[in-house]
């Protein structure tokens, strides 16, 4: 007889892959919420649908949304399994990067089709270019149009929208970097023992990532897929099989008092190499496009383009004033908003290069100290602020002395503020430490330190907690 099935299940990005579900998934996590029969079932059967409903109840970053899967009739175990299958395969067409941020987006994977590209360039030539310009201003519809959907994990090429009320399309391309270790906080020293897969694949590393590549040890080498999104570099974690973004020190949510006791003597040049893999260079550098590529983006607008078939409609019924009228008002309207357009990027460009380069002292240990510049900067390294102050070049977590730091270049308030250091003991040392919560004890970048004070002797020291784009300054950049 025919069995129905109830199961309401915690609905995580489901992991196409079943056989990695014991090493990749706590089985806690991964709980059947409710199973109930109108009929009686064998024992066989119950086991293996609590199995089934388990490996497809995997949680994707603690999210606990509940979904009801639906009553489904069922002649046997079989068809239930392949009814969990299909639901899977509709919930991986569309996951998120970024819930419950501002910045939240969608995102889907595909991969270059021969045939399809074949049929775009045939219909580019038959309209003249004007599909190639079509698909210019449609992203979605050049990804669709020459690429086949596929898996994240499969994909060469992503199609983001935003979930706000604009739904931006953005067309991405994926990468491979070369790296010791999946996550920039991995240990070296354990990765060295320990095997990984290095699955070949078609992409290239970049120039700037293989300059950092050859500073580091050969150990071996794991190949992981990353894409660049506005100034953010997402990777992909194949325990989610989903791309995230790495901010700094915070991901690993530690504590005050790890803080103190395991990140307070630095890192070695090995270590700050490795992280700056991920993470990049520490620097705000906003790139000024050139006059030619501004004047391209510009005249390939729309109404531009519009204007161009007005002015050939009217020459060709003999209006040559109304077509000359024309030609010359787009021509000043171009040269005007190429002005404007190439000012606004000088402007902001100089406002965020000064002061973002310093020399500064970085510790190598509990005594060793050297001098190096603030773009090598990665989370994790511990820095010493001087006496007579400095520019803050990166977010850092004060863990030893006082600072009296101006931070009106963020607030906008001229009213100097005293940071304290991060407490080492007690209930709220044993808390992780969070940006927000912890800001009076956190110096942000583009502030400066005006007054710092010490007792016995010792420095004033900080843990680099968020470098780049990815620190207040950084941020804010990125909004502009």
């Amino acid at each position: 007889m025919g069995q129905r099935f109830l199961c309401i299940m915690a609905r995580p990005a489901l992991d196409h892959r079943l056989e990695h579900f014991h090493s990749h998934t706590d089985r806690k996590s991964c709980e059947t919420l409710s199973i109930k029969t109108e009929s009686k079932a064998s024992a066989g059967q119950r086991v293996g649908v609590e199995r089934c409903c388990a490996a497809l109840s995997i949680l994707q970053r603690g999210t606990r949304e509940l979904i009801v899967v639906g009553v489904v009739k069922l002649n046997s175990l079989c068809s239930w399994s392949s009814v969990c299958v299909d639901r899977m395969g509709e919930s991986e067409e569309r996951k998120l990067l970024n819930q419950d941020l501002e910045e939240e987006m969608e995102v889907w994977g595909y991969r270059p089709c021969l045939w399809k590209m074949v049929l775009v360039g045939v219909g580019a030539v038959c309209s003249g270019g004007f599909l190639l310009l079509l698909l210019y201003w449609l992203p979605e519809w050049e990804v669709k149009g020459t690429c086949t959907h596929t898996s994240l994990r499969d994909a060469q090429m992503l199609l983001l929208r935003t979930t706000d009320e604009f739904k931006q399309w953005f067309r991405v391309k994926v990468q491979v970097l070369q790296a010791p270790g999946v996550t920039p906080f991995s240990d070296l020293d354990l990765l060295s023992k320990t095997p990984f897969p290095n699955k070949e694949v078609d992409y290239q590393m970049c120039s700037e990532d293989q300059v950092h590549h050859e500073k580091l040890p050969k150990h071996q080498q794991v190949q992981i897929k990353y894409f660049t999104h506005h100034s953010a570099k997402y990777y992909w974690n194949d325990v989610m099989q989903n791309f995230e973004l790495y901010q700094g020190l915070e991901d690993v949510r530690v504590s005050c008092a790890c803080i103190h006791s395991e990140h307070s003597s630095g890192l070695s040049k090995t270590l700050q190499d490795f992280r700056r893999l991920f993470f990049g260079e520490n620097e705000i550098a906003v790139r000024v496009p050139s006059l030619f590529q501004l004047l391209i983006k510009e005249v390939l607008n729309p109404f531009y383009i519009f204007q161009l078939f007005s002015v050939i409609l009217w020459s060709a019924e003999d209006y040559y004033y109304y077509a000359t009228a024309i030609v010359f008002m787009s021509v000043v309207s171009i040269a005007t908003s190429l002005y404007n357009i190439r000012k606004q990027y000088v402007m902001l460009h100089d406002m965020v290069a000064a002061h973002s380069v310093v020399r500064v002292s970085v510790c190598r240990g509990d005594k060793d100290i050297e001098q190096a510049m603030s773009t090598e900067l990665v989370p994790g390294d511990v820095i010493a602020v001087p006496a007579n102050g400095m520019v803050m070049p990166c977010d850092a977590v004060l863990f030893q002395g006082t600072c009296v730091v101006n931070e009106s270049m963020l607030t906008g308030e001229s009213v100097p503020v005293t940071k304290t250091s991060l407490p080492s003991t007690g209930e709220e040392a044993a808390r992780c430490y969070n940006m927000e919560e912890h800001k009076r004890h956190t110096l942000f970048c583009g502030t400066r330190v005006i007054q710092t004070r010490y007792y016995a002797g010792e420095l004033v020291k900080a843990v680099v907690v968020r470098t780049g784009f990815s620190t207040e300054k950084g941020q804010l950049v990125r909004s502009i």
